[in-house]
């Protein structure tokens, strides 16, 4: 196991570059001009573009009309709710209003 550790050593030990060594990359750098970019290579990046927003557009306002019918079934199931149950609360008061008198003195209070 030592012999391998120090074989990795030695493989891995730091060297110096040759002189000139950054010069040489460097002038390389700058010698290659640029390469031009076909002015259909823009336009279809363009375009690509142009049709992700459009996609994405396309998906948030599908989201947003999916949020609203759902929002919209909930609203319609707890009105339907209410309104049985105050049906219910009002037949309740129309069973228990028979048997309850109020005398003619409270009934000019109220």
């Amino acid at each position: 196991m030592r012999e391998v550790e120090q074989e990795l050593k030695r493989a891995l030990a730091r060297v110096d570059a040759p002189e000139g060594f950054a010069e040489r990359v460097l002038a390389r750098t700058v010698a290659q001009p640029r390469r031009a970019q076909a002015w259909y290579m823009r336009c279809a990046g363009i375009a690509a573009m142009i049709a992700l927003a459009f996609a994405g557009m396309l998906g948030y306002q599908r989201h947003v009309r999916q949020e609203r019918a759902e929002q919209a079934q909930k609203l319609v199931f707890a009105l339907h709710l209410t309104a049985a149950k105050l049906a219910s609360i009002d037949h309740r008061l129309r069973d228990s209003s028979s048997t309850v008198h109020i005398g003619e003195h409270a009934r000019e209070d109220l």
